[in-house]
């Protein structure tokens, strides 16, 4: 898409909305400058209530008013192996990418923005699994991915069971300042809660707000004025790549980051939780990570020392070959493109 977009000139835009608030712009300018102090680490996170989709006993029928083998496009003809045709697609290898493609990109997005790269990061790791139901999905319902980008540590992680059993809000987002002081975004009365915060060594950023590292607000930003749909029209009037916010080639890098923690999951191996914190131990944000996942599915009625957790293995990427290099570098390049289905082919060159 991107190289299309360039040859024939076109205006392409992805839709990561987030870009277009001038409030984020203009609070990330501001961390910039340095008046926050280094940039240390990011996280994000995609905390939203998912249920199970059930367990089919046999293939289900096609609804009629559907042309499947259009609806299916490059992805393998294969037997509908769920409930829903629609939607819950998401949750099956086939043909989505579980949450961290479906909303976590959104988030992912944020943070690569905030730290201005325009790269892939070059390591990548991930661990988690589907937990609290049997069904037919089979994307993680809790799931963290950790990145390096430039020796900025970016954790992402998501979840789709709520904050305890039987409950419907989700978890709240808890972290530290650099100077220990606690932060925590609630998620009571809300069926989702997402975000990403970029913190610095004397303050962090909330979407369109700045913090000292003792919580208090040190600067808000005007966050109206401007939306995806202006902002497209803009870049068609003015012919200007430069003036699209999420330009396609901002789509790309940012869909690739969630490609690749699933691409580091779906090479991985199954382990007793138990033994997860010992691939970590010289990652202090990491092992807090666990610590929550734990605790997130504790409430939920797991038992950890019963179920195991798939952890995938470390990752290096070569971002200006967009191939992963090294170690299981071999096995992580066969998820790098499917054999797409005639004629719905993606070709090699524009």
């Amino acid at each position: 898409m991107v190289d299309a977009s360039r040859k024939y000139g076109r205006m392409v835009q992805g839709g990561l909305n987030q870009r277009s608030r001038p409030g984020v712009d203009a609070a990330f300018a501001f961390m910039r400058s340095g008046q926050v102090g280094k940039i240390v680490r990011a996280r994000a996170w995609d905390y939203k209530r998912r249920e199970s989709i059930g367990k089919i006993a046999g293939v289900q029928k096609i609804p009629d008013h559907v042309d499947y083998n259009l609806w299916t496009g490059p992805a393998p003809m294969l037997p509908l192996l769920r409930k829903n045709l629609h939607y819950d697609w998401h949750w099956q290898w086939a043909t989505g990418n579980g949450e961290i493609g479906n909303n976590g990109v959104h988030w992912l997005d944020v943070v690569r923005w905030a730290l201005g790269k325009d790269h892939l990061p070059e390591k990548v790791v991930s661990f988690g699994g589907r937990y609290g139901y049997v069904d037919d999905g089979q994307t993680p319902n809790a799931f963290v991915a950790l990145y390096s980008y430039d020796d900025v540590p970016v954790i992402y992680e998501s979840r789709g069971l709520p904050r305890a059993s039987g409950a419907t809000q989700m978890d709240d987002f808890e972290d530290q300042t650099a100077t220990g002081k606690p932060i925590r975004i609630s998620g009571a009365g809300a069926t989702v809660n997402g975000g990403a915060i970029i913190f610095c060594e004397g303050g962090y950023v909330h979407s369109n707000v700045v913090y000292d590292n003792d919580g208090k607000e040190i600067k808000k930003f005007d966050d109206n004025g401007n939306t995806p749909q202006k902002n497209f029209i803009a870049g068609v009037r003015s012919r200007r790549r430069e003036d699209l916010k999420t330009d396609i080639l901002n789509g790309h890098l940012s869909a690739s980051l969630c490609h690749m923690g699933n691409i580091s999951l779906l090479c991985g191996e199954p382990i007793g939780f138990d033994k997860l914190p010992q691939h970590f131990a010289d990652q202090p944000q990491a092992g807090k990570a666990i610590e929550r996942m734990m605790k997130h599915l504790t409430a939920n009625g797991i038992n950890t020392a019963k179920r195991a957790v798939t952890l995938g293995p470390l990752l290096r990427m070569d971002s200006a070959k967009e191939r992963f290099a090294g170690e299981q570098s071999d096995r992580a390049n066969l998820f790098l493109k499917d054999s797409y289905r005639e004629p719905f082919v993606v070709r090699e060159y524009v």
